[in-house]
């Protein structure tokens, strides 16, 4: 396609073309009331997220909630968003994300990486690979006790919507931080569970301060709580 797009524009009929007067889509500020001011919903996560993003990050999303949840999050200046929503494949953005702070090491990119419980437990060796690489990336785990989304859809009773509980923020441990190797590693950083909005900001304003070291940020959710993007699309397709 980069080769094609060039040689067609060449062809495409410039008088047809109207410019674009519209106005940039504005993010809705959350409404927070009184019985959520210390858990950490969504409504809040994705406002707050935003502001310990630096410039120029790549920030990947997981297949399902978290997808949903970007939509939602005003991005600093020179972000990258990636995510895969065509195929729906679950757990792939461990995967991504370590080829991503590889590639992103030369110009200075750092990368935050946004998976669910259920998907990074598909995934979850790829995270000795980016100790092994002296990676400095960010996961951050959202933990709502199973697969939300399929809760949402297919109903919240459904046995096969459950997953195993783990200790996720041990992943690093589990791995080999802390291990006498033969080679370097990865400086791991903040490794642990977060269950209220100031161990959140906390964790994160860590995060944001040592940024040569990798680090994993498990943050537990209310399990039937979702992106209010995700709410109305399930909701539209039930009509059909």
């Amino acid at each position: 396609m980069r080769e094609l797009l060039p040689d067609l524009t060449k062809y495409w009929p410039t008088d047809i073309i109207h410019p674009y007067n519209g106005k940039p889509y504005e993010i809705e500020k959350p409404v927070l009331d009184s019985k959520h001011q210390h858990e950490i919903i969504h409504e809040y996560f994705w406002h707050k997220l935003s502001d310990f993003i630096p410039e120029n990050s790549i920030v990947i999303a997981e297949t399902g909630t978290s997808e949903f949840g970007i939509f939602n999050m005003r991005a600093p200046r020179g972000v990258t968003f990636l995510t895969q929503i065509l195929w729906g494949s679950i757990g792939y953005s461990i995967g991504a994300a370590l080829g991503a702070a590889l590639a992103g090491k030369d110009k200075n990119r750092r990368v935050f990486v946004l998976v669910g419980d259920g998907s990074f437990q598909l995934v979850c060796q790829e995270v000795s690979s980016m100790l092994r690489f002296k990676t400095n990336l960010v996961i951050i785990l959202l933990n709502n006790d199973g697969y939300t989304i399929e809760k949402l859809i297919h109903g919240r009773d459904r046995a096969y919507n459950n997953i195993q509980k783990w200790r996720y923020h041990k992943s690093f441990e589990y791995f080999g931080d802390g291990l006498k190797q033969t080679r370097e590693q990865a400086i791991t950083g903040f490794t642990g569970m977060v269950e209220t909005r100031e161990e959140f900001e906390k964790a994160m304003t860590q995060v944001l301060k040592e940024t040569d070291k990798i680090h994993f940020v498990e943050v537990v959710m209310p399990p039937m709580d979702a992106p209010k993007s995700l709410i109305l699309t399930i909701e539209g397709t039930r009509e059909y």
